[in-house]
């Protein structure tokens, strides 16, 4: 029951600020700071101490400071990683819709006919779609490289 409450608490909130506007910019003030207790006491759970269900509201605002400190390093540790892996995720999608836009209407004739647009289109896309894949598995790298250190 004692770790039940913590993850509990962090799913209603994150499910409640999808849901509520406003209740979004409460739970990005205060969700580092809880998301620091419920760490602390799993932590504490795990070394044999005795927690209560509620001691994630105590560890993780008496310690408000210090969690929004672990939080923005840990932005900051893993922008350009994020970063790289939305460009890889989102330029094949807006390199394939650009293309399929300008292509032109399909000819309704038994013969199919490729324009050099046609091939053009098709030779960028795969050409963004590999260099997405690169960076795909580049940042990854530099995230199981941030991971062990400590910057």
């Amino acid at each position: 029951m004692a770790l039940f409450v913590p993850v509990f608490i962090l799913t209603l909130l994150g499910t409640l600020s999808e849901v509520f506007a406003i209740l979004a910019l409460v739970c990005f003030i205060i969700l580092p700071p809880l998301s620091y207790g419920a760490t602390s006491v799993f932590i504490r759970k795990r070394n044999g101490e005795d927690v209560q269900p509620f001691d994630l509201f105590n560890d993780g605002f008496s310690n408000f400071g210090r969690a929004w400190k672990v939080s923005l390093r840990l932005f900051l540790k893993y922008l350009v990683p994020v970063v790289i892996l939305a460009f890889a995720l989102i330029a094949p999608l807006v390199v394939e819709m650009s293309t399929t836009m300008a292509a032109p209407s399909i000819d309704m004739s038994l013969m199919p006919s490729y324009s050099g647009a046609t091939v053009m289109n098709t030779m960028v896309s795969s050409i963004v779609s590999m260099i997405a894949l690169v960076a795909y598995v580049i940042s990854f790298i530099i995230l199981f490289i941030k991971r062990d250190s400590p910057f």
